[in-house]
């Protein structure tokens, strides 16, 4: 079986990668529409075959508009088994991890974050308006897959809901999640006097 993972930046879909990833029977491939990716293998759904040793094949790819990675996501979606729309509520703390990444490069490893870093007015603009696409994208496509969101898996616990979507026979009976929260906000040391 044959799963796609669309996603927003910044919506939990690393740690949920590595999670089936995890299970042992998961091939987990990461953002394989992007060149630079260690898992490209040009954007053709012909290509995405589920490796030696797997029953399941998860591709985790980050929305982006089509010309960006020369994909038309209406068709691609349709080459897959189960489609999952993955994004996240809270804009505000989706936008302080997205322009922390971009401006750390650190996409994947725990850090601690200031309140006080400013947000370029014109990334946010970015940020906002590929938020609105995908959201748009994924309204449009509702009855192709399942939404849920980074506070329903990691804050209201809701990882049965997608379980129940995905109908798999493996059991996927690892806890959820595995590992930490890579954002911790930093706490001024204060002194009483």
């Amino acid at each position: 079986m044959k799963i796609i993972l669309i996603c927003e930046p910044r919506s939990g879909s690393t740690m949920l990668g590595r999670w089936f990833h995890a299970q042992n029977e998961f091939d987990v491939r990461y953002e394989s529409l992007i060149e630079k990716s260690k898992d490209w293998i040009g954007g053709k759904p012909e290509n995405y075959n589920i490796g030696k040793g797997y029953k399941y094949l998860i591709l985790k790819e980050v929305y982006y508009s089509d010309n960006e990675v020369q994909i038309d996501w209406y068709k691609f979606i349709d080459t897959f088994d189960k489609v999952v729309f993955l994004h996240r509520e809270n804009v505000r703390d989706q936008l302080v991890s997205w322009n922390h990444s971009i401006e750390t490069k650190n996409w994947c490893q725990p850090y601690s974050y200031n309140n006080n870093t400013p947000i370029n007015r014109e990334k946010q603009n970015f940020f906002l308006e590929l938020k609105d696409r995908f959201t748009d994208f994924r309204i449009k496509n509702k009855d192709k897959g399942f939404t849920i969101s980074y506070e329903d898996l990691y804050v209201r616990d809701k990882i049965e809901d997608l379980k129940n979507y995905l109908d798999l026979p493996h059991s996927l009976n690892r806890k959820f999640p595995e590992g930490q929260r890579l954002r911790h906000t930093k706490i001024k040391n204060t002194k009483l006097i």
